[in-house]
């Protein structure tokens, strides 16, 4: 064969081989490049939209796996080389993550990539108010807009001592009124408005009296904490919180079977009341003392007052 022939040859091949790839529908050809990169994967619960780019040699679809939440929208197509596209998240109001994909194809290729928005409990830290006592509570947040809180719940039993800002990061801070003297925990709401969007926060005061207290169902005076309790002028010193040798704690009655109550008025819960009692002791019974109590439970016929942090009541009726 001489060197025109072999060139001829050369020349018809490559046509040859070109009219091939020419022939074949672009859907059925494998892309050179498909690459998609977005502006991040872990979007924020109030982070709205994630910018993707996509670098492709051939034509390109995008959907999400899951249309159940989100939308996508094509800003940009360049012929050859790729384009821009818009994951419109929308604000995620539940407190957990929320996972979707991106699908995007070109040609008979395909390229899968995971969206992980963070939900409510990582935007707010922490989640909600769990108050104990008295004490200041704090919640931190970085506000992509001005905000303003109010209380819709329980204003009057807490108080909340910031109540607005600007963007970046911020602080919601409340606090109780007063100490929970019951067995019961106190429940209130806020609501956060951020630009358009409104949360509700859940604030919680837990109860006063500690499980053991409650179980206790024989009349006396009992003390509490290990604090030693001094009955009176002429009273008893003795500690009342025992340790038994298996490292149980309970507490102890003082002088069972010689407490009474004299009189008890003003019952109402959560309220002052006036308990005047007397103790007997070898046939003689001591003048009466009169303690300012605050009535914390009825249950099956008895009642808990609350002297102080020291000392309880409980008087059957």
């Amino acid at each position: 064969m001489d060197m025109k022939s072999a060139i001829r040859l050369f020349v018809t091949v490559m046509a040859a081989a070109a009219l091939t790839v020419s022939c074949v529908p672009e859907s059925e050809r494998e892309p050179k490049n498909l690459e998609v990169i977005p502006a991040t994967t872990t979007p924020g619960a109030l982070d709205t939209e994630v910018v993707v780019e996509v670098k492709c040699d051939l034509s390109w679809t995008v959907k999400l796996q899951d249309d159940s939440w989100g939308e996508v929208e094509v800003k940009k197509v360049e012929k050859g080389t790729g384009g821009t596209f818009v994951f419109k998240t929308g604000v995620n109001t539940a407190d957990g993550s929320r996972k979707n994909n991106l699908i995007v194809k070109a040609g008979n290729g395909e390229k899968k990539v995971a969206i992980t928005q963070d939900g409510l409990s990582s935007f707010f830290t922490p989640r909600y108010f769990m108050l104990d006592g008295v004490e200041e509570s704090t919640i931190t947040f970085n506000s992509p807009e001005s905000w303003k809180a109010e209380i819709i719940e329980g204003r009057e039993w807490f108080t909340l001592k910031t109540t607005s800002g600007g963007p970046g990061e911020a602080s919601l801070v409340c606090a109780a009124k007063e100490e929970n003297d019951t067995e019961e925990a106190l429940e209130g709401k806020i609501r956060l408005t951020i630009g358009s969007n409104a949360f509700e926060i859940q604030v919680t005061q837990k109860a006063g009296l500690t499980d053991s207290i409650m179980k206790i169902t024989q009349p006396g005076i009992y003390g509490i904490a290990g604090r030693n309790y001094v009955f009176g002028v002429d009273g008893w010193n003795q500690q009342s919180l025992k340790k038994d040798a298996d490292g149980t704690m309970r507490y102890c009655l003082m002088h069972a079977g010689t407490f009474s109550a004299v009189t008890v008025s003003g019952l109402k819960n959560a309220s002052k009341s006036a308990v005047s009692l007397a103790i007997s002791e070898e046939g003689f019974t001591y003048p009466a003392h009169d303690y300012a109590a605050i009535l914390i439970a009825v249950k099956e016929g008895m009642w808990w007052f609350k002297v102080n942090e020291d000392t309880y009541f409980i008087i059957q009726e």
